[in-house]
């Protein structure tokens, strides 16, 4: 009779798969990447509402960009602990982080679109007055907003696929093992 550690393969354990095919490397770089737009997202927001940006005072840079901070704090997580319910944690938290990445995109590309020559939103009386600052300076903070958010879409859906792509891994079970 044949050994039967020789013909069938030993069981692998859900967890040891879930380490074997998470790539944490990746994913704690990415994440530190991902911490560093949030920050200068929301930094380049409170510089467009200061300066007074066309529409700024919505603050879509600002509420993103905590997205963006707290979708790489739980990446780095789930690449320290590296045990399911940080993978998942941290794939959801990425899923969000690019939906509302779509969000300052539209928002800097109308803000850029509308913006005027002489004119800014005057928080004292809540109404569109003169203008200090140029348009071209303006425009270049909405710009940096479009482009964080550009960067930041791609890592974030990077980080929601090299999350969920040990969770849904699936080992095939031979035969001799489902009559155990």
């Amino acid at each position: 009779m044949a050994d039967q550690s020789d013909t069938v393969p030993p069981r692998v354990s859900r967890l040891s798969v879930t380490r074997q095919y998470f790539k944490h490397k990746t994913v704690f770089y990415l994440s530190i990447v991902e911490i560093f737009l949030g920050v200068a997202s929301i930094a380049f927001g409170l510089t467009a509402i200061f300066v007074g940006c066309y529409a700024s005072f919505v603050g879509t840079a600002i509420w993103s960009g905590t997205i963006f901070v707290s979708c790489g704090i739980l990446g780095i997580l789930a690449a320290v602990i590296k045990n399911n319910g940080t993978l998942i944690s941290a794939m959801v938290m990425a899923i969000i982080s690019t939906s509302v990445a779509v969000a300052p995109i539209i928002h800097a590309s109308y803000s850029m679109a509308n913006e005027q020559e002489d004119t800014c939103y005057d928080y004292e009386c809540n109404c569109y007055d003169w203008c200090h600052t140029t348009i071209s300076v303006r425009q270049g903070i909405n710009l940096s907003i479009l482009l964080v958010a550009v960067i930041a879409l791609p890592i974030s859906l990077t980080i929601a696929i090299l999350c969920g792509k040990p969770l849904c891994y699936v080992t095939k079970v031979s035969k001799s093992q489902k009559s155990d």
